[in-house]
């Protein structure tokens, strides 16, 4: 039939969609949050794919999937990491470590020779 020629039976269109922007204080917060969540990828990525981006201080995430179900499993794990990123962020800071002028924190040490702190 002329319907089965338009379609390609063998992959399902991938067409449940959502877009998630989620606000951070700053570009380099977003951009901390979408690189602690982009080496976890999508377990089944023949059945949702997943792109992620930052603008303008948010973090923009693009779910595409051909079952509602998987869709709104994978957003409430995007939400759930999201979260724990947000709470990292806002206990430790977004800073550029790779910034000249960012300084890590010195642990057990109340000087910059590194003598142990006192009790």
């Amino acid at each position: 039939s002329a319907a089965s020629r338009l379609m390609d039976w063998s992959a399902p269109a991938k067409r449940w969609k959502a877009q998630l922007r989620v606000a951070f204080d700053s570009d380099a917060a977003a951009t901390v949050a979408l690189e602690s969540l982009s080496p976890d990828g999508e377990l089944n990525p023949d059945v949702v794919s997943r792109t992620m981006r930052v603008a303008e201080a948010h973090l923009v995430v693009d779910l595409a999937s051909s079952d509602a179900k998987v869709l709104r499993n994978s957003m409430s794990t995007i939400f759930d990491m999201i979260a724990l990123v947000d709470r990292v962020v806002a206990d430790f800071g977004a800073a550029d470590s790779a910034s000249p002028d960012h300084k890590k924190p010195k642990v057990g040490s109340d000087d910059d020779r590194g003598t142990p702190a006192s009790a």
